[in-house]
């Protein structure tokens, strides 16, 4: 071999160790904002379609908190999985038909009340501010009977 086929690396061994210590750490910021926009793209994708997911995992939960009782119709009476997954959803339904029969009185009471109140409630709240703060330097607009704006001037 000659002298001038032989070649020279490019970089030194303290340049060449800077740049390793450099791409690895060009490469753990990358990873860091990738994970980092997966969480937030998650996030997004969660708050979108809470509508549809939150349903679905309550169904998951309940399918898996129930499955014993089900195998347990299922083995005690004889019957197939269909049938007692049926009588167990028709067990479950009639208990939530039951407590909301029991205390669907009093909630209807009670929200009938809140909204007969409600149409009171601007003059009370016009009524509580004018008592507490000094009337020559606030004014207090009532918009469309719901709206309170308190304006104060120092």
């Amino acid at each position: 071999m000659n002298e001038s086929s032989k070649s020279t690396p490019w970089l030194s061994p303290g340049q060449s160790k800077l740049f390793a210590l450099t791409i690895c750490s060009a490469s753990l910021f990358v990873l860091v904002w990738l994970l980092g926009w997966l969480v937030h793209s998650l996030g997004v994708f969660i708050e979108h379609f809470s509508a549809v997911l939150w349903p679905l995992a309550v169904a998951s939960i309940l399918a898996i908190l129930l499955r014993p009782f089900a195998r347990l119709i299922e083995e005690r009476v004889g019957l197939s999985r269909n049938s007692s997954v049926f009588i167990l959803f028709a067990m479950a339904v009639s208990v939530g038909a039951f407590v909301s029969w029991g205390i669907g009185g009093e909630v209807i009471r009670q929200s009938r009340d809140l909204a007969g109140s409600s149409l009171e409630w601007p003059e009370r709240i016009e009524a509580r501010i004018k008592q507490t703060v000094s009337p020559q330097t606030c004014f207090v607009y009532v918009i469309f009977q719901f709206d309170i704006i308190v304006i104060c001037f120092n």
